[in-house]
């Protein structure tokens, strides 16, 4: 995972956040029922015997597909890729030496067939999500010249808010905070932060996630013709992410806690108020011209940003949902 984002042009930082927060279940844990932070990853320039025996399956990271399926999902999300819409078969079990056993499901046995009934579904949602008014630049959803920039990415994480899928971990859904009925995540599996910090931190911690990761696809990805805080992604690029798992045009480049995160993130606060993590993050301006070291000092912003919200509150590997392999059975 560290290797693959360098080779992508994001920074040492980033990438290290990243691949030592996600992949974090031990080799022989097929059902990924135990996260496993072991200190050991802070060697990951270095000791491979260490950090090799650290997984995590890239092809199971839909609600449901593993027992803690809430630790691989971000705060926020749209339903776009989500298999739970497209009637697909859930996994039962993995087991060595029989592999992944399945429910039944609607699929159908020809290849083809079965991806053009899948794509259909999700080319529905992605119609229903990246076609929604502010998102594009241009209201034509057919038009394939459409460019989503900061402004039209920060409505895209404001519509996932008020409407999206909430799996994860840190989720919380503004809608239902004062339902006696409703259990939020973020109070589940993280109570010493709600407990500790209230129900200030919440909406922030449900977002940051998404934030981050929509920010490293727009500015790593996305078309620079028009310099440092024009970025944007055309509506075939994100048909192509979205539909077809498939990069867009791009080349290279340095991105990843980087002055243009903060660009995005000032335009996210300005054009939309709803979303409440852009709004903790302290010295915008200052890191939005940060010249020397950037992704250090931008990461260290960060995670004194995520430390102060209660990210860290709760013990790393807390994980009230584990269950024994033998008794992971899908209804």
């Amino acid at each position: 995972m560290y290797s693959c984002l360098r080779k992508s042009g994001t920074s040492v930082v980033s990438a290290f956040f990243q691949a030592s927060g996600i992949v974090s279940y031990n080799e022989t844990d097929f059902e990924q029922t135990q996260r496993n932070r072991d200190p050991g990853f802070v060697t990951m320039w270095g000791n491979h015997d260490v950090t090799k025996g650290r997984y995590v399956n890239i092809f199971r990271m839909n609600p449901g597909d593993s027992i803690n399926s809430h630790q691989v999902q971000h705060g926020i999300s749209t339903t776009i890729r989500d298999g739970r819409y497209d009637d697909m078969a859930k996994p039962l079990r993995v087991k060595e030496g029989e592999g992944l056993v399945l429910t039944e499901g609607k699929e159908v046995a020809d290849e083809l067939q079965e991806y053009d009934r899948v794509r259909k579904l999700r080319q529905q949602r992605f119609d229903e999500w990246i076609g929604a008014p502010g998102v594009l630049d241009k209201q034509g959803l057919f038009d394939k010249r459409g460019r989503m920039y900061a402004k039209g990415l920060g409505k895209l994480l404001a519509d996932m808010k008020d409407h999206g899928d909430y799996s994860g971990e840190f989720s919380f859904d503004p809608k239902c905070q004062n339902s006696s009925t409703c259990e939020q995540n973020v109070d589940k599996y993280h109570p010493k932060a709600s407990e500790e910090k209230g129900d200030e931190v919440k909406e922030p911690l449900s977002e940051w996630q998404a934030s981050l990761a929509w920010i490293g696809t727009l500015v790593g990805f996305g078309n620079v013709q028009g310099g440092l805080g024009a970025e944007y992604l055309t509506r075939d690029d994100l048909v192509g992410l979205l539909l077809d798992s498939e990069l867009p045009p791009w080349q290279t480049r340095d991105w990843g806690f980087k002055p243009s995160d903060m660009n995005a993130l000032i335009e996210f606060e300005e054009e939309k108020t709803t979303l409440k993590f852009p709004a903790q993050v302290k010295d915008k301006q200052h890191y939005r011209s940060t010249y020397v070291l950037q992704s250090e000092q931008i990461g260290a912003h960060y995670l004194d940003t995520f430390t102060r919200l209660g990210v860290f509150a709760d013990d790393e590997n807390y994980s009230p949902g584990e269950l024994p392999a033998t008794e992971y059975i899908f209804a």
